[in-house]
């Protein structure tokens, strides 16, 4: 046999062996999230946050109710002083995956405070919850997470695959009535704000903000409390769940929709500034943080509910802008 054949043998038999081990590393890991993957799949804008705060990104597989997917949510293993989770906010742990993956089953808004009548007709784990929570309603509200993650609960997958709390429900409304009163139930609509007669509906205020005498009073949107304080647009996100916009989230690929839901820098405030007076508006920013938010760009109130001045701007418009022409208030181009 030639020097060549023997050489042409060995680079098919190394092709080979390469391929098979590739193959049965794919097999026993199919799981597994290749650490170079990730960074290369992150945009500049997402490439300091973990791993997990990237949403819908394709390599992740659903984590719940699969072995060994404990690492998507948690950073080391759990211990009965520490869940070690990504983020102390379920909310915004929940959100890294479900802003784009089926966010269109929402049906109940997160952030809001539960008042002591509907605390007391709720059974014990789900009032465990809401205090975890510090009185705030989130998505483990009505999602028991553990249960997907013991061995000793796997079987409960065939009957409550949505790991539900105190389930399974025959139907999917039957967990609301466990904290509504089934007869007096309706949909609550956050922007629903006026009476007929045009009286502010107080308990409708009280879905976002946190203090209805302060709010009364306050002259600024700096003086407004909200019952979310960090991230404001979470309490927007469980009823207006993800959608393509210019709002953005976390670019996969770095081609998507840019995320505006950043703090600008000073020059930029300078800019919005000046162009929200010369066009009679406001853009308000996230109090404390100064990031852009959803009512950044959007007024959340029915028109009527803020009587004057440029505040009032929007309440009423197609999808509530501030103003039509929105992105040029900002951008030249």
């Amino acid at each position: 046999m030639s020097a060549t054949a023997s050489a042409i043998r060995l680079i098919l038999l190394g092709l080979t062996v390469a391929m098979f081990s590739a193959i049965t590393v794919s097999a026993q890991e199919p799981t597994s999230v290749p650490k170079q993957s990730v960074q290369q799949s992150r945009s500049p804008a997402s490439a300091a946050k973990p791993a997990l705060e990237v949403a819908s990104r394709p390599e992740i597989a659903n984590p719940h109710w699969q072995p060994g997917a404990c690492q998507t949510c948690h950073t080391k293993t759990p211990t009965k002083q520490s869940l070690y989770l990504r983020s102390t906010r379920s909310e915004k742990l929940c959100n890294s995956c479900h802003e784009t993956i089926s966010s269109h089953s929402y049906i109940h808004p997160v952030g809001m405070r539960v008042d002591q009548k509907m605390l007391n007709r709720m059974p014990a784990s789900f009032r465990k919850a809401i205090a975890i929570e510090k009185g705030r309603v989130s998505c483990r509200t009505c999602h028991d997470l553990t249960m997907t993650c013991l061995p000793k609960r796997a079987n409960e997958k065939l009957t409550n695959p949505r790991f539900f709390r105190e389930g399974p429900y025959k139907t999917r409304t039957d967990i609301c009535y466990l904290c509504h009163d089934a007869k007096q139930y309706r949909r609550l609509n956050p922007h629903d704000q006026l009476t007929k007669s045009g009286k502010v509906r107080e308990d409708t205020c009280l879905i976002c903000h946190e203090d209805g005498a302060k709010l009364k009073n306050a002259t600024h949107f700096d003086q407004v409390d909200f019952n979310e304080k960090e991230d404001l647009s979470s309490m927007c996100i469980g009823c207006h769940p993800y959608q393509p916009h210019p709002g953005g989230t976390f670019s996969v690929s770095g081609k998507g929709p840019p995320d505006h839901l950043v703090k600008p820098n000073g020059r930029f405030v300078a800019h919005m500034e000046r162009m929200a007076k010369k066009n009679g508006i406001v853009l308000p920013l996230t109090p404390g943080s100064g990031k852009i938010f959803c009512g950044t760009c959007h007024n959340p109130h029915q028109k009527g509910v803020i009587k004057t001045g440029a505040a009032a701007k929007g309440a009423g418009s197609p999808k509530r802008l501030r103003m039509q022409q929105m992105c040029a208030n900002c951008h030249d181009k």
